[in-house]
């Protein structure tokens, strides 16, 4: 395990403890008082880096520090929450999130602050482009997308507690790694751009007014896996898209109707895909083309 922060030093030692049971140091309490007393001077010295005391008490003293009117503090408040966050494990985001200081600065000051200059700029023009595209939520309303930034990447829980409208993405080392996209012909020019977020690994398509002619010229070259593509009108799927992620292991298909696939001959020529889920088809055809890969060593499961 990677070892930068004070926090991955506390998780390294409870996995040693797990693994090896409790340890004892002998470590007297004036002696530890005055261990904590040089942590802090350093900390302070090095313009309360957050790295070198563990969160909990890192964030504390600068939210403490900053209503006191310590302007460095207040500063590096909100440097410190969104590079945590960003960069962080996963338990020091749980940290974050649960006692608030998530609620302390702006999403785009969070993407702004934790990624880099391109990566950061290019998903809050995603981010706020979306809010303008609206979509319908089955029942006769129009809503516009909004992001919401997740710790974790769990979809079930996920997609359960957000509406309609609201989508999902997370970021790890400082790169967006999950994102839930809606492609359209309106938001065609940044899917073209999500080649760009270099540490993506997992995407969730929602296809909605796309035209079948569509040609895309960037290929993206990571190793992506599409964790679902969904068709939300009622014209066909074109699967030809699928030629865009040469480097696809595993594919999920959801399907709203009964809609017909095309361009299944292009899934033959994913080299690396290893396997493929589809749920709720309907139509009796797209359903034998599909079953058919079983003969070309792929994978296939079925579900409702």
């Amino acid at each position: 395990q990677k070892v930068e922060t004070m926090d991955d030093v506390f998780e390294t030692s409870k996995m040693v403890q797990k693994e090896g049971g409790l340890m004892e140091y002998g470590i007297d309490p004036l002696t530890e008082f005055w261990v904590h007393c040089s942590n802090l001077q350093v900390w302070a010295e090095n313009n309360y880096n957050a790295d070198l005391i563990h969160s909990n008490l890192a964030f504390p003293l600068l939210k403490s520090l900053a209503e006191a009117g310590d302007k460095l503090a207040k500063r590096k408040l909100g440097e410190e929450i969104s590079r945590r966050y960003t960069h962080g494990s996963l338990e020091t985001k749980s940290y974050l999130e649960f006692e608030g200081f998530l609620d302390m600065i702006t999403q785009e000051e969070l993407i702004l602050g934790g990624m880099s200059f391109e990566e950061g700029n290019l998903l809050v023009d995603i981010i706020n482009y979306m809010k303008g595209v609206l979509i319908d939520d089955g029942y006769g309303n129009s809503f516009g997308i909004s992001y919401e930034i997740v710790k974790h990447f769990d979809e079930d829980k996920v997609r359960h507690r957000l509406g309609p409208s609201n989508r999902f993405l997370t970021i790890y080392d400082g790169h967006v790694k999950t994102f839930e996209f809606d492609l359209s012909e309106k938001s065609l020019q940044f899917f073209k751009m999500l080649s760009e977020f270099k540490g993506l690994r997992y995407l969730s398509l929602i296809i909605r007014d796309l035209k079948n002619d569509v040609v895309f010229n960037k290929k993206m070259k990571n190793n992506l896996k599409i964790l679902k593509i969904s068709k939300v009108d009622l014209s066909c799927l074109n699967l030809q898209m699928l030629e865009l992620f040469p480097e696809l292991e595993s594919l999920t298909i959801h399907f709203f109707e009964d809609e017909l696939v095309t361009g299944i001959e292009s899934i033959t020529k994913l080299e690396k895909l290893q396997s493929i889920f589809i749920t709720n088809c309907r139509n009796f055809e797209t359903f034998n083309m599909l079953k058919d890969l079983k003969n070309k060593g792929i994978l296939i499961k079925f579900g409702l």
